[in-house]
């Protein structure tokens, strides 16, 4: 896997994340995706659920695009 520390700015404190992946016994592989944001800000908890839904959707899709270009 992968990790990664973003440097701090004006709208986030700290941001870390990492990629682990496990081959499973059928040939597919696991992808265990963890991100930690601490924004600078208060974010009211709907607007944070809606967030956590689109980074991981980002993430999923960027992945899946690196890993089929290099198939």
């Amino acid at each position: 896997g992968f990790s990664w520390t973003a440097e701090p700015g004006a709208d986030i404190k700290a941001m870390e994340g990492s990629y682990e992946f496990k081959e499973l016994d059928d040939g597919s592989t696991e992808v265990l995706y963890a991100l930690r944001v601490d924004p600078a800000f208060t974010i009211p908890g709907f607007l944070r659920k809606q967030a956590e839904k689109q980074i991981v959707s980002s993430a999923l899709r960027g992945l899946k695009k690196r890993a089929e270009a290099s198939a």
